[in-house]
C-alpha cells in the first residue's frame, strides 16, 4: 500500500471514529428519525435551538476556514506531497530523512492533531456535563430539536467524547510504534531514480534540481 492509500485509509477511519462519538451523542429516539417535533421552542424539556440567521452564519463562519483548505489541499498539497512521498528518502533533515516526517506525521501527526483539536473544541463541554450530569448544557444552543438529558444518560455523552479523545491519543501512541518499526530499513536514495523522477513530474524545470535532491543523500 503506497502513501496516499495509507493516508486515505487512515483518514477515512478517524472520520468512521468522528460519525460514531456524533452517533451516539445523537438522542436515541432522533438517531433514525428525520422529521422535527414540533411545538418545541418554548417547550422547557428542549435545548434552545439556534436561530435560522445564526444557522446561516455558523454555515459561513465554517465555509470560511474549510474552503481555502479543501482547495488548497486539492489544487497543491495532494500532488505535491504525492510526489515528494516518492523521493522522501532522498531528504535529509539532521538525523531524519523526509521518509519519517511523512510516517510519523501520517501515524502520529494526525490522530494526534486531531485529539487535541477534538478535546479543544468539545472537551470542556464535555467534562461540564459530567460534572453537571446535563446534557445538553444550560443555555446551550442545538442545531435540531434535542430533548434534555440528566444524570447518567446525559454523563455517557461526555464520557464518549473524552473516551474518543483518549483512544486517538492511543492510536498515536500505537503509530509511533509501526512509525518507528517502518522507517527502521529505509532504502537508500539513487541518483538516478531522484534525478529522472523530478525530470518526468516537473517539465520545464531546472535538471540540476534533481541532482541536488540526490546531493541531499
Amino acid at each position: 500500500m503506497n502513501t496516499p492509500q495509507i493516508i486515505i485509509s487512515v483518514v477515512l477511519f478517524v472520520a468512521l471514529i468522528l460519525a460514531f462519538v456524533a452517533f451516539f451523542r445523537t438522542p436515541r429516539n432522533e438517531r433514525y428519525s428525520l422529521n422535527k417535533p414540533s411545538n418545541t421552542e418554548n417547550d422547557p424539556e428542549f435545548a434552545p435551538e439556534y436561530t435560522k440567521n445564526e444557522r446561516v452564519w455558523l454555515i459561513i463562519k465554517n465555509l470560511l476556514w474549510f474552503m481555502p483548505l479543501l482547495a488548497f489541499c486539492e489544487l497543491w498539497f495532494y500532488d505535491w506531497l504525492g510526489e515528494y512521498a516518492k523521493v522522501a528518502h532522498c531528504y535529509k533533515y539532521g538525523p531524519v530523512t523526509g521518509t519519517h516526517l511523512i510516517m510519523y506525521g501520517l501515524f502520529v501527526g494526525l490522530p494526534l492533531t486531531l485529539a487535541v483539536a477534538l478535546f479543544g473544541f468539545e472537551g470542556a463541554k464535555a467534562i461540564k456535563v459530567i460534572k453537571v450530569g446535563q446534557f445538553p448544557l444550560p443555555g446551550q444552543k442545538v442545531l435540531k430539536p434535542t430533548k434534555y438529558k440528566y444524570g447518567k444518560a446525559a454523563r455517557i455523552n461526555g464520557a464518549v467524547l473524552i473516551a474518543a479523545v483518549a483512544f486517538l491519543f492511543g492510536l498515536s501512541v500505537w503509530g509511533f510504534m509501526q512509525a518507528k518499526e517502518i522507517t527502521q530499513d529505509i532504502k537508500s536514495c539513487e541518483l538516478n531514480q531522484s534525478v529522472n523522477k523530478f525530470s518526468q513530474h516537473r517539465p520545464g524545470k531546472n535538471p540540476g534540481a534533481g541532482l541536488a535532491i540526490a546531493r541531499r543523500c
